[in-house]
């Protein structure tokens, strides 16, 4: 979906973002997605799918019947070794106890199985049911590796200072054409800035994180 189209149905810039990183994922086998309140989220439209067997949706609170209730504080009633592939999105942020859920999520991957995570860092506050957790790269590398990973890949979303401010100003305004133009506006400025000075990511609006056992 383009930019357009996103602040047309009035999602964030954040959101287009993390849509545009999910066309690089690609899930097969038996996947399970930790946090997906019901099977149609639309970030599906963006991952690549292929021989997909089964994909199971967990959520603290489903909305639909096909939506397993799991609390991803608290260990998984799952077996180990079992899905191919591990999804949370918009996630580990609302996890008070957020070493339970990487631990698991290592657990119940099978040898090989990868686990894919998007979570935001400079973002605002936002209860689903509570906001708890921002990590830097760093920190989300340790964290992955000490569950027992042993590839972890961690990218930024949205990387670099204007890129922020385009953020945090497009959030200002309701009308959906005015977010557009600030975003290009700052965009643009960054592009400039860059070329002058060389690239810099020092500001990420969230991060990615794929994690192979």
């Amino acid at each position: 979906m383009s930019l357009v189209q996103t602040l047309k149905e009035n999602f964030s810039f954040l959101r287009y973002l993390e849509h545009e990183k999910l066309k690089s994922i690609r899930i097969n086998g038996r996947v399970i997605d930790l946090g997906a309140k019901s099977e149609d989220e639309r970030y599906f439209k963006y991952i690549q799918k292929d021989n997909i067997e089964k994909i199971d949706f967990c959520d603290i609170e489903p909305k639909s019947p096909r939506v397993i209730k799991l609390n991803l504080e608290q260990p998984f009633p799952v077996g180990e070794g079992i899905y191919d592939h591990v999804l949370y999105f918009n996630v580990l942020e609302h996890i008070y106890n957020y070493r339970n859920l990487v631990n698991e999520s290592y657990r119940i991957l099978k040898c090989g199985g990868e686990a894919h995570c998007i979570v935001p860092f400079m973002w605002k506050y936002h209860g689903d049911p509570d906001d708890f957790n921002r990590f830097t790269h760093t920190a989300l590398y340790r964290k992955f590796s000490e569950a027992g990973f042993l590839k972890v890949e961690v990218l930024p979303i949205g990387g670099g200072f204007w890129t922020l401010i385009a953020s945090l100003f497009s959030q200002k305004v309701k009308i959906w054409w005015i977010k557009y133009l600030i975003i290009r506006l700052f965009l643009a400025v960054g592009s400039m800035e860059e070329k002058l000075v060389g690239k810099k990511s020092s500001y990420a609006l969230a991060y990615i994180v794929r994690a192979i056992k």
